[in-house]
């Protein structure tokens, strides 16, 4: 699906009203499919994505992403490892791409393919060689469409089931467990009360960079 700045999901929230404390939130899969698919995002792309769209820094990591970036590429085997290291490939971005939102973007996904034809390897990258000594010389674009790109409908999740986030980002089914742990959060506070919130890419983004910092308070309520 294509990006909006104004695309957003609709959350219900449970928050303790004198902590001012989100306890957990309850969606619908098109959220979760999203936080699912930072699991198919590499540390750098992470990295990125947030140092780009919100202030502050994911730990050291920035500083690393730094180092490489300032790099002078003289000091590379190759000067292309260094797009390489801040901007790696995951074989499972190819099926978040029709996700609500597509955190990593990319509109097209290049491959290279073996020169010996009997070979039939495929890299992301055309650096180095085939396994059978030959050069990956001819590059294959996969663009959503062509008969090369997966066609995946209906996301990652099924569309009957709802979900329970906890605030240390737990994710269950609304079901008999998930009812079962949120009797027992209700009952550490005084007042509870429900609200309805929207999350934006920002904000989906913000929860990226709290869950490689943060143990827990990955869900905050302003």
């Amino acid at each position: 699906m294509g990006e909006s700045s104004s695309q957003s999901f609709c959350l219900k929230i449970l928050v303790a009203k004198d902590e001012n404390k989100v306890i957990m939130a309850e969606s619908d899969k098109e959220f979760i499919e999203v936080l699912f698919s930072f699991m198919a995002m590499p540390i750098a792309s992470a990295v990125r994505c947030t140092r780009n769209c919100l202030s502050g820094e994911i730990g050291c990591l920035d500083n690393l992403y730094g180092s490489v970036e300032n790099l002078d590429i003289n000091f590379l085997q190759d000067k292309r490892f260094q797009n390489i290291l801040l901007n790696p490939r995951s074989a499972a971005e190819i099926y978040c791409k029709n996700l609500e939102m597509d955190l990593i973007g990319s509109e097209r996904y290049d491959f290279y393919v073996c020169h010996n034809k009997e070979c039939k390897v495929i890299s992301c990258y055309k650096i180095g060689k085939c396994r059978c000594g030959e050069a990956f010389k001819h590059r294959l674009e996969i663009a959503p469409g062509s008969r090369f790109f997966p066609e995946v409908n209906g996301g990652l999740l099924k569309s009957t089931t709802r979900f329970i986030i906890m605030d240390d980002f737990k994710v269950m089914p609304v079901a008999t467990m998930a009812d079962l742990t949120l009797l027992s959060e209700l009952g550490k506070y005084g007042k509870v009360e429900e609200r309805t919130i929207k999350i934006g890419r920002n904000e989906v983004l913000n929860l990226l960079k709290r869950s490689l910092i943060s143990k827990g308070l990955c869900l905050r309520h302003s």
